[in-house]
């Protein structure tokens, strides 16, 4: 059997940037296992389902802000999701889907949080979806980008002022 050539940085830093050890495994075609035990080998820090840390929302450079504006502008969403976990039923999310490994690992290293390889049919290219969910991170991260949006500046501006009146309910201003 040939042995694979695996890019051990790349597959570090798709590990670093939250993507899973299924997903890496999936892009090389080899077994998770293979992917554990070169992280292992590179004293990489294994992470377990429950062992995940809270998403971060990193302050970017502004050319970063402009670029990501750009790309929520273009195939990215503001959106007003149901849960029956939220205080109104309602969560808003920000985020975007792409086939680019490169431009997830981008968004996760300039702006924090991480990305899922969402499902998709056999024999068709893999997607990624990076997304931001908690509200004042929405918030910020709207506040960034709505300046320089042009398709979605109005949904971005109503929903700046839904989630500071919502943020004002919840901290009882």
């Amino acid at each position: 059997m040939k042995r694979l050539e695996i890019p051990i940085s790349e597959v570090i830093e798709m590990y670093d940037s939250g993507m899973g050890r299924r997903e890496i495994a999936d892009k090389y075609g080899c077994s998770d296992g293979a992917i554990k035990n070169l992280l292992i080998r590179n004293d990489v820090k294994i992470r377990h389902r429950n062992n995940f840390k809270r998403p971060i929302l990193n302050k970017p450079s502004h050319d970063d802000i402009v670029y990501l504006a750009g790309i929520i502008d273009g195939e990215g969403s503001i959106c007003f999701e149901k849960s029956p976990l939220a205080r109104d039923n309602t969560v808003v999310t920000v985020g975007y889907a792409n086939n680019s490994i490169e431009l997830m690992v981008w968004t996760v290293e300039k702006f924090g949080y991480w990305f899922d390889k969402k499902k998709s049919n056999i024999g068709t290219t893999a997607q990624y979806q990076w997304r931001v969910r908690r509200m004042r991170d929405v918030l910020q991260l709207l506040e960034w980008l709505e300046p320089y949006l042009i398709v979605k500046k109005e949904i971005a501006l109503k929903t700046i002022l839904y989630l500071k009146r919502r943020l004002q309910m919840k901290d009882g201003d």
